[in-house]
C-alpha cells in the first residue's frame, strides 16, 4: 500500500531546477522524494546539513572559512587611504 503525498508552495523555477537534478541523476520526482523519505526513515534525520547559498554563491560555512584565512594571512598588507594604497600597486 502506498500513501498520495502532494507538496504545495514550491515556486516553479525551484521544481524546474530540481526535476533536472533528478533527471541527470536518472530518477523521476516521484522516486527522488521516496529516497529521501526511505533515508529519513533510517537515519531518524535529515540526510543532508540543511545550508543556504549566500549572494556570493558560497555557503556561510565557507565565507566564515574564507574571512578566517584572511584575517590569519600574516602577508596583510593595509592602508590608511586610497593614495598610499595606489603608490603601492604602481610599484
Amino acid at each position: 500500500m502506498s500513501t498520495l503525498i502532494q507538496v504545495r508552495g514550491v515556486k516553479p523555477s525551484t521544481k524546474k531546477i530540481a526535476e533536472d537534478v533528478f533527471r541527470n541523476l536518472g530518477l523521476s520526482t516521484s522516486a527522488a522524494i521516496k529516497l529521501f523519505l526511505n533515508q529519513v526513515a533510517i537515519t531518524k534525520s535529515i540526510p543532508f546539513r540543511p545550508t543556504t547559498i549566500t549572494e556570493n554563491g558560497l555557503s556561510p560555512d565557507q565565507e566564515d572559512e574564507i574571512l578566517l584565512n584572511m584575517k590569519d594571512d600574516s602577508d596583510e598588507i593595509t592602508f590608511s587611504n586610497v593614495e598610499d594604497l595606489i603608490t603601492d600597486l604602481r610599484k
